[in-house]
Order: structure tokens, then sequence, then C-alpha cells
């Protein structure tokens, strides 16, 4: 972190834990006090003026732990939002590869935070350092920010400071979110055939009922014939779309945002995460990323030293599919009752017979922590795979659907034609 006027703050706190804020004080200096506050905020947006009213109205001895104003004043005013995986990925493998060269994790974060192009990020990784120098550990302030880092990466590096190997979680957390990455990759490009697809064929169609279709029907009501059901549904829906452009254009958006907040509460997850699981093709895809996860998060708990029932408690809070969520909850107090995990998803139609028998076997033999990794790694392969080839497995459908489209505007179009042509054949 940047210096303030020739302080730092590491040097403000061997001097002086709180600051004072007598404002009867006339040797107050209030710009330096100002320039430690900025410094501390750095690209924030909490207003300078709320933080220091804040402070002004402590009653303690008039005294203010900065640190505690910044986080009450923070929360209030700064968006909580994600950081993009690659950028948690740079910040394990970097804070890692400091702390094996003997560098202390403040050190490290601040670090980071100087060398990162992520702005809102270099505003969180200020406020960790910052709040490392106030000797809070690094898992007890990552709570704080958890809507960047995920309940099985904060118990990670909880066991890590425990145990003593916090840089060897932090360098298998910095190998985890690369392997995301690559796997997101793969999701992405698979994605972008059926993607461009659909909005072709959305924008095709609107171009040919708002410009095309008005054209024909005017030929059509000239002529005086008796359309087809199929030729008038499709001048229907031309006159509405020429006569309520926007309507059309703000109704389709007022759709998607409809949907994407329903899709995000917590009934349209339960709905939508189900039906994904049981869909011809997508169930096995999902339901491979899915035990992937389950049995990648078992693994890297266990092997930094979480125990077994915190572990599964902590993956249940990880997983994102509220299905599968609900499910390793029950697991987890099965297994705080004694029961082990084989036979918590024995019967479960979310675990193939690999996982339960590979899990089984683990239990058995204590090496949970290898076999989990060796289920993760198989179902990431078959994730890696199938995501590979998905565009090939949807493309039959997105032409079928394609062709079904064309093939009724045509049918559309022609039917009427055909009798035009054959009433002046018969002139």
């Amino acid at each position: 972190m940047k210096q303030a006027k020739g302080f730092s703050l590491a040097e403000l706190d061997q001097n002086e834990n709180t600051f004072e804020l007598n404002s009867t004080n006339p040797n107050r200096d209030e710009s330096s006090e100002e320039s430690i506050v900025l410094d501390i905020l750095g690209d924030s947006t909490t207003p300078l003026i709320q933080l220091q009213k804040a402070a002004s109205q402590s009653t303690k001895s008039n005294r203010v732990d900065l640190f505690k104003a910044y986080q009450k004043i923070n929360s209030k005013f700064t968006l909580k939002r994600g950081v993009p995986i690659q950028e948690k990925a740079v910040f394990f493998e970097l804070v890692s590869t400091m702390l094996m060269a003997g560098i202390s994790v403040v050190q490290a974060v601040r670090v980071f935070s100087e060398q990162t192009k992520h702005q809102y990020f270099k505003t969180v990784a200020q406020a960790i350092s910052y709040q490392l120098e106030k000797g809070q550990s690094l898992s007890e302030i990552m709570h704080y920010y958890s809507f960047i880092f995920n309940e099985a990466e904060i118990g990670m590096i909880k066991s890590g400071e425990i145990t003593g190997r916090l840089n060897e979680v932090l360098k298998r957390l910095s190998i985890e979110a690369v392997a995301t990455i690559e796997l997101q990759r793969k999701i992405r490009s698979a994605l972008i055939y059926p993607g461009i697809v659909v909005a072709f064929v959305i924008l095709a169609l609107y171009a040919m009922l708002r410009f095309v279709i008005p054209q024909m029907s005017q030929l059509f009501a000239s002529t005086g014939l008796e359309l087809p059901t199929i030729t008038q549904f499709l001048i229907n829906a031309s006159n509405f779309v020429v006569n309520n452009g926007f309507v059309v254009v703000f109704g389709f958006i007022g759709f998607l945002t409809t949907f994407y907040y329903f899709y995000n509460s917590y009934i349209g997850k339960q709905i939508f995460h189900r039906l994904f699981l049981n869909l011809p093709i997508l169930s096995e895809f999902f339901k491979s990323i899915y035990q992937a996860k389950f049995a990648r998060s078992i693994s890297n708990l266990l092997n930094a030293g979480v125990s077994i029932v915190d572990a599964v408690n902590i993956t249940a809070g990880s997983i994102s599919n509220i299905v599968y969520k609900d499910k390793i909850k029950l697991i987890a107090k099965d297994v705080a009752q004694g029961i082990t995990i084989s036979e918590s998803i024995h019967d479960s139609p979310y675990f193939s017979n690999l996982t339960v028998s590979m899990i089984s076997v683990g239990e058995k033999t204590a090496q949970m922590d290898d076999l989990t990794k060796q289920i993760a790694e198989y179902y990431e392969s078959k994730t890696a795979d199938m995501a590979e080839n998905f565009s090939k497995l949807i493309q039959p459908f997105v032409i079928a659907i394609v062709g079904a489209m064309v093939g009724a505007i045509v049918l559309a179009i022609m039917l009427p034609m055909t009798e035009l042509i054959g009433g002046i054949d018969s002139i």
C-alpha cells in the first residue's frame, strides 16, 4: 500500500494503535489524517466525509479504530461484486509463492494489491492487507468477502493456517482455479455455436416479420384469395410486430430480465436445477460436473486437515446446484451421526455407482482424500470431453428447430403463391 505523506500504516500502528480524534486539539494534522484514510480506501467508492463523520461520532475516549470505521462505512457504500476466477488464481499463486520465499502474508497481499490491474480486487486486497496488519487471520478476513471467496476456499485456508501449511493450500487452490478456468473455457466454446445460431434465428425472424411479410401480405390482399390458416397467422404476427415494434422489443427485454431474476430466485433454482438434472444428454453432463466438484472439494479439504464432518458441511456451502446442495447437507447430518458417506449416497440418483464404490473403498482403507481426488479427476476429464463434443451433440437439434421454422415460413408464403399461379394458368 502506498505511503501517506511519509507515514506508512505499519509505522503508524507501531507508534499508536488508534488515532486521536479530539476536535479540541489545535495541533491535529487534518491533512495527514485525510491522506491516511484515502490510503486505506484506495479506489473504493466509500465517501471520505462519511468515514470521518463515523470517526468523529466515536464516544470511547474520543478514539476510534480506523479499521472498524472503514468496515462499517465500506459495507454500506461499496457494491458487493464477484471477482474473475483468473484474478483469484493469480492471487493464490502469488501469495503462495511469496510465502514459500519467506515473505509474510501481509507483505504478499500488499504486493498483489500493487500488481493487479483489476481495480475492485485491488481495493479488496488493500483492505485485506490492512486487516492482516490489525492481527486478523486471512481466513477470518475472507468471511467479510464471501461474495468473492467460497466456503471451500475459506475452509481450506483456515485449516492451512492451523496446520502451518498455508502456502501448500494456496498453491493447491491456484491449481484448482486454473483447472476450473480451462473447463469453463471449453464449456463456453461449446455454447458459442448454438448461441450464435439462436441469436441469428431471432434476428432473422424479426426482420422477416417486420419487413418481408408486410410486402407479401399486400400482394395477397390485392388478389382477394382466401389465405391458408398458417399464412393468415404469419400475417397477423407480422401486423402485430409492425404496429407494436416497441412493445415487442421491450417485451422481449422484459421477458429476459424476468427470467433472469426468476432463475436466480430460490424457487427458480429449485425448478431449473432439478430440470437440468433430468434432461436427456444434459443430465449426464451436469451430474458429472457436480460429482467432480463434490469429490474435489472433499479431497482438498481432507488433504488440508479438515475433519470429514466439516469437509462435507463446507462442500455443501460451495456447491451452486440446489439439488446437490440439499443432498450434501443431508449427507453431512448422516456423517455427524456416524453413517458413512457411501451409505448416505447409496440410493441417490445424483451419485453414480462408481462414486459410491470408490468412496466406500476410501472409507474402509482410510484413503478418502486420494480416492476422492481420483473421482474428481475422472469426472473432470469426462466433463471436458463432453463439453468439447457438446456442439456436435446439440447440432442436430438446432438444425431441426431452425429447419422447422424456415419450413413453416416458406410453406406459409408458397401455399397462397401456388393458388395464385394456378389461377393465372387457368385464365
